[in-house]
């Protein structure tokens, strides 16, 4: 009962309902619903970023599903502690949970778990800056979508592409990371299905060809990311729409525009209470305006 309330978005009822669950099986001893009941704790606590009680409750189930030899809802706890551990930046931890889901996923039928795996080591490769083996990772999940054709609406070729392009933009290989998000937006139902992602793809393209003077579509992607970013009331990824308009006009010579981004950038930072959406912001600023840089200048040698 308790995951029909997780499938129907009704979170405080999923807590409620999982915290019976976790006292009957204590009271009662029953290792099976136990396992269940974990398992919702920590899926709850993942939802809400607690992932430190989120780590702590897939410990727990991971611990009973070892024992029973369940393969299968052990590989999922796995591909999830892998997860949450990344979140938490324990990408060595991430990587040794992940190998042993991708063990019990790459010899099974659930090859849409199979894609999540491949899909999260390219994510934590990305991380320790193993940028080969990110692009191998993520090639093959790109592959695993297209072979077991496991395209639905969540997208994952183009969620491919992405993690792909942005590897890419990371190395600086600007003309590779274009090509990915261009393959990426060729999925025309993205932008109704998913507005976040539609955003985020074009987003990575517009700034991608910031980054190689290619100046086609520009500022029009950045704009048209940013007016759905603030749609969808996400301070971090407006944080970084402000920030890249700011650069756009700081390369094209355009100070004026290029320090009111960058001020909306900080002002959206703080407000936010994000410390790194601070820090990105602080950092654009002291760039573009020559005032903030002086400020920073005089805090950090006092």
């Amino acid at each position: 009962m308790a995951f029909k309330y997780y499938d129907l978005g009704q979170d405080n009822q999923f807590n409620r309902s999982s915290d019976i669950l976790l006292e009957d099986s204590y009271a009662s001893k029953d290792s099976i619903n136990l396992g269940k009941a974990y398992r919702c704790k920590a899926t709850y606590h993942k939802k809400i970023q607690s992932l430190d009680s989120s780590y702590y409750y897939y410990l727990k189930s991971e611990k009973l599903y070892y024992k029973r030899n369940d393969q299968l809802i052990l590989a999922n706890i796995l591909l999830n502690k892998g997860i949450v551990q990344y979140l938490r930046s324990d990408f060595l931890g991430a990587e040794l949970s992940l190998t042993r889901a991708y063990t019990i996923f790459k010899d099974s039928e659930k090859k849409d778990k199979l894609y999540a795996t491949l899909n999260q080591f390219g994510l934590v490769y990305n991380e320790l800056k193993e940028y080969d083996k990110a692009v191998f990772y993520h090639n093959k999940a790109l592959e695993t979508v297209i072979e077991f054709k496991l395209q639905n609406e969540e997208h994952q070729e183009a969620v491919c592409y992405n993690n792909l392009g942005y590897l890419y933009l990371k190395q600086k290989n600007y003309l590779k990371a274009i090509t990915n998000f261009e393959a990426a937006l060729k999925d025309k139902t993205i932008i109704n299905d998913d507005p976040d992602l539609y955003a985020l793809l074009i987003d990575n393209l517009a700034y991608s060809r910031l980054q190689s003077s290619n100046y086609k579509d520009l500022p029009n992607l950045f704009f048209e990311a940013l007016k759905i970013r603030e749609k969808l009331n996400d301070p971090t990824v407006v944080v970084g729409s402000y920030i890249h308009l700011s650069e756009y006009y700081q390369k094209t010579n355009n100070n004026s525009e290029s320090i009111k981004y960058s001020e909306l950038a900080l002002k959206k930072a703080r407000g936010s209470n994000i410390a790194n959406n601070v820090v990105l912001a602080l950092k654009q600023a002291s760039i573009v305006d020559k005032k903030i840089h002086l400020t920073i200048l005089t805090n950090t040698s006092k």
